[in-house]
Formats: C-alpha cells, structure tokens, sequence
C-alpha cells in the first residue's frame, strides 16, 4: 500500500499530522467528486479515530487524536456535526479554506486539477 502527504503540512505540524490531514483530504476530495456530504457549502467525511488508526496501522490512536487536535487548533480542519440522529455523536471533518487551499496548492504543483475530477 502506498501512503503520502503534503510536505508543507508536515513542515508546518511534523509528519503524522501530515498524514492525517492526507487521509482526510483524499476522502474529502472523493466526496467532492461523488457530490456527496456536501454541507455548509463544504464536502465532509467522517471517519473514527478508531477507524483511522487502522487504515494507517503504523500510526497509534492516540497519535491519531493528537494530530486531528492539532490539525482542528492551527486552523487547518473543522469539526461539524451533519448527524440524522440526535443521539449520533460521529464527528464529520472538512478543511478550512486556509487548508484547502493548502492541498489545491500542491495539486496545482503536482500537475493535478483544482477541482476533483477523479
């Protein structure tokens, strides 16, 4: 399996917020794509931290928590809650414009599209 991130991310906050960030934005830009989870004029995923550490099984959950904290502080992701159930507590993750233009940025380096085409 092949596993990346945005190196100006990992500049920023170290290596597994990198990745974590990387993981979110894939599933971000999937949405995107499908015109799914689309809320607040923003795509959405959700995703346990559970769920996360297993997909990346070299990173802990606690490195996991950690990172998606530091992530959310700086600025970088958000937290909402999009829920049909006023009893689901699923946290859902979408990038701050200040992210978003983080990762479109090395897209646009990378010779990748803006916009998410597939």
């Amino acid at each position: 399996m092949l596993h990346y991130f945005n190196t100006e991310i990992a500049n920023m906050f170290g290596v597994v917020p990198a990745v974590v960030a990387q993981n979110f934005w894939y599933w971000v830009r999937k949405n995107e794509r499908e015109n799914k989870n689309c809320f607040d004029g923003r795509f959405w995923v959700y995703e346990s931290i559970r769920e996360m550490s297993n997909v990346l099984y070299y990173i802990s959950h606690n490195q996991v928590r950690s990172a998606i904290e530091k992530l959310v502080k700086s600025g970088i992701l958000i937290k909402g809650n999009f829920n049909k159930s006023h009893y689901d507590r699923t946290i859902w993750y979408s990038f701050t414009d200040e992210g978003y233009a983080i990762f479109v940025k090395a897209e646009m380096e990378n010779g990748k599209h803006t916009k998410a085409t597939g």
